[in-house]
């Protein structure tokens, strides 16, 4: 074990506040119990005030503060912190410490499973039934079940099985957090004649950080910094944004690049679809609002789903699948060799897409929405007393499209990187030039919508109706 080490000008357990904030075991372990009692009584109070009239915190909390700014934000820019204070991580490090810590079972052991259930436990409800979660028992409900799910399988199985597998964002935090610009690995001249192995002992998840470096990958590291407490040649650097997936990537994981396509079907392009265009002039002449409405008319839906949610979302994931799946694997044929190994190369330079764009929406909601839930549902949570908050902005004021910036970053950032990576394949000039241009349909798609929304409201306006009825 390494006691001391001078650590370099970039390496952010050096800096002064930034240091203490992510090397301080104590602090950290507060900033866990801190979270995990809000997210216990968020839980606690949506079942004892169950209606949204009586209860603005439970549903605040969760879709207001937990997934836009610590998921959202945090990933492109500091990677997967998050889930170094997610409540059940700090649920599942206790347990396992009693628990049966046997192997999770190899069919059961793929995130997979976290990035199917995600899809369907979250986004395809949230499309059908848009004001369900919303509802402060149901959003308490929700996450009661899944931390019941989450403790059994902590009891179950070692090594935060769990949340490497099946927690239904860690395909997510994984695999996103490859765009964020920090990297934890090691100073490989310290661990040079290292015997005792110390931070990877004290990995709860069972990873090694010294060969992070040499993999290129930080696998399935939650950033819960118990290596790094357990020895000082951990680092914890700034990078350039994306810095891991400019070079060549050793172990690529077809689950990853199925969670940059799937989950830029489902969130980005879909929200693009629904609620981008469902506000313009143009929604009673979208495909699937016509068709939604014509289901209603022959009485195969009830009119309290809201089909017109479910359809944009097969939309969603159909153009992502045609354009993201299809368009890879043409590219990797044009490049010829191992097409699997050519798809999942150029695959990881769809990361930016959902995630940086992403941002438009949630940056562009703290105003709209996210601020005056979050003070109200505080205040009236913990009797403070504050006045009440209306939201900072509405979509009509001209400041507010500053946000849709991020769109176009995603596009360009995007279409950097599967340059950098075709290059990475060594195929001739003109292959590369060729294989290109499919590679990056799904890219090129998402920026047709961003454009195609905005001139549908310059055009045509806002639309004041929503939805099919």
């Amino acid at each position: 074990m390494v006691t001391s080490y001078q650590r370099s000008p970039n390496d952010i357990f050096g800096w002064p506040i930034l240091g203490f904030i992510f090397k301080n075991r104590r602090f950290i372990w507060l900033v866990r119990a801190l979270t995990l009692g809000l997210f216990a009584y968020a839980m606690i109070y949506g079942f004892l005030y169950p209606t949204k009239e009586e209860n603005l915190f439970t549903t605040a909390l969760f879709w207001s503060l937990f997934w836009p700014f610590f998921m959202v934000i945090t990933l492109p820019t500091f990677g997967a912190i998050f889930c170094g204070i997610c409540p059940h991580g700090t649920l599942g490090r206790w347990i396992q410490r009693f628990g049966l810590n046997r192997p999770m079972p190899s069919w059961l052991a793929t995130p997979a499973w976290g990035l199917g259930l995600i899809l369907v436990s979250y986004w395809l409800i949230l499309y059908i039934f848009p004001g369900l979660y919303k509802t402060p028992w149901i959003a308490a409900l929700f996450f009661l079940a899944w931390t019941l799910v989450a403790i059994v399988m902590f009891w179950l199985f070692g090594k935060m099985s769990y949340c490497k597998s099946l927690c239904p964002l860690g395909a997510i935090t994984s695999s996103f957090s490859k765009v964020g610009f920090t990297w934890l690995s090691t100073y490989s001249d310290a661990c040079a004649q290292c015997k005792s192995f110390d931070c990877a002992k004290a990995c709860p998840y069972g990873l090694s950080p010294f060969n992070f470096d040499k993999n290129n990958s930080m696998e399935n590291c939650k950033l819960c910094m118990e290596c790094a407490h357990a020895c000082e040649a951990v680092r914890f650097e700034v990078k350039k944004p994306s810095a891991s997936l400019f070079k060549a990537i050793p172990r690529p994981r077809a689950w990853q690049v199925w969670t940059f396509i799937l989950i830029a079907g489902a969130a980005t392009i879909t929200m693009q679809l629904h609620h981008g265009l469902g506000r313009t002039g143009l929604m009673n002449s979208l495909p699937w609002v016509l068709q939604a409405n014509l289901l209603y008319d022959m009485a195969i839906f009830p009119e309290t789903m809201d089909v017109t949610g479910l359809l944009a979302f097969g939309y969603g994931l159909a153009i992502a699948l045609i354009f993201g799946v299809g368009g890879l694997w043409l590219a990797a044929k044009i490049l010829g060799g191992d097409i699997k190994a050519q798809f999942l190369k150029l695959g990881y330079g769809l990361a930016p897409l959902m995630i940086i764009g992403g941002l438009s929406h949630v940056l562009s909601f703290f105003f709209l929405h996210y601020y005056s839930d979050l003070v109200n549902g505080f205040s009236q949570a913990f009797a403070l007393g504050l006045p009440h908050q209306k939201p900072l902005a509405s979509f009509k004021e001209p400041w507010m499209k500053v946000f849709d910036l991020f769109n176009y970053l995603a596009v360009i950032w995007s279409l950097v990187l599967i340059w950098t990576r075709l290059k990475l394949t060594e195929a001739p000039l003109q292959k590369r030039l060729l294989a290109f241009i499919p590679a990056t349909a799904l890219v090129w798609a998402y920026l047709f919508l961003v454009i195609f929304r905005t001139w549908a409201l310059i055009v045509y306006g806002v639309c004041k109706a929503h939805g099919a009825h």
